[in-house]
Order: structure tokens, then C-alpha cells, then sequence
């Protein structure tokens, strides 16, 4: 009997095993996905809305897709080169793109609290700290000393 009791209970364990492996993975693809499907959408809109050759963007067409965009945020030979948004809370673009997509990656967006223009003497911009080194993942750079010699300056 003890054999036996034994043996349903490693059946059981492995079963367990399996589904948390299982749902796991699930959960690495889903963020991966997440993650490629939020690159593309903001590499196509750098291709459509800015030049970063002339630091130009077309705010006027941008602003169609989404009347809220107030800039562009920019660092040079990084991966940060995205619409930069502004609205009434500081929750709405946490899960939405700039064009208004339902996404875990999000926007870069100005704290509601601070003027579009940034006139305050302080201005907050968030943006999510991606596993990838997009959005503002690829910050963590700056604790090099060198990298943040050579790129001193955000363009915004």
C-alpha cells in the first residue's frame, strides 16, 4: 500500500511539474510576442513620422494617429527613438501604443502632472524597463561610465 502511495504521489508531482513548465512558457512566449509585436509597431512609426538624420518629426501626421502625441524622445545609438505622449492619468498608456493598441509594452509618455512643453522645471517621462533593451530597457547602459560620456545628450 505504501508503494503505491508513493507512486500516485509522484504521478501527481510530475503532473504538477509538467503544468507549471507548461504555463511558464506560455507566459515567456506571450512576453516575447508582446515584445516583437511593440518593436515593429514603433520601428514602423520611426520609419513613417521621423527622421533622426535631421531630428525631424512630422508631428502633424503623427498627430492624426493619435492627437495626444506631444514629441519624440530620442537617444542617439540606442534603441530609445519613440512618440512621446501625454494625457489626463498616468495609466492610460502603460498598456496602450501610441496609435492605441492594446499592448503590455506600452508607451513613453510625459507625467500628466507636467506641461506638454516642457516648461517645469522638472519634467517626468516614463516609459517600461524591457527585458529586450527597448522602451527604456536599454537606460541600464548608463552605468557605464564611458557609454554615458558618449551619449550625454536626450533629444527631446
Amino acid at each position: 500500500m505504501e508503494k503505491k502511495t508513493k507512486r500516485i504521489i509522484l504521478t501527481v508531482l510530475e503532473v504538477l511539474f509538467l503544468a507549471l513548465f507548461v504555463f511558464a512558457l506560455i507566459n515567456i512566449v506571450n512576453i516575447y510576442n508582446s515584445y516583437r509585436q511593440g518593436d515593429e509597431i514603433y520601428e514602423e512609426a520611426k520609419d513613417k513620422y521621423f527622421d533622426e538624420s535631421s531630428f525631424k518629426i512630422d508631428l502633424e501626421g503623427i498627430k492624426k494617429v493619435n492627437p495626444e502625441i506631444v514629441g519624440w524622445v530620442l537617444i542617439e545609438d540606442s534603441k530609445v527613438s519613440y512618440p512621446l505622449l501625454q494625457t489626463m492619468d498616468n495609466n492610460k498608456y502603460l498598456k496602450l501604443t501610441y496609435d492605441l493598441k492594446q499592448s503590455n509594452f506600452g508607451s513613453i509618455f510625459i507625467d500628466f502632472n507636467n506641461n506638454a512643453d516642457m516648461s517645469d522645471q522638472h519634467t517626468i517621462i516614463y516609459g517600461h524597463n524591457t527585458r529586450n533593451g527597448s522602451m527604456f530597457g536599454s537606460l541600464k547602459s548608463y552605468r557605464d561610465a564611458d557609454y554615458f560620456k558618449s551619449h550625454p545628450y536626450i533629444y527631446v
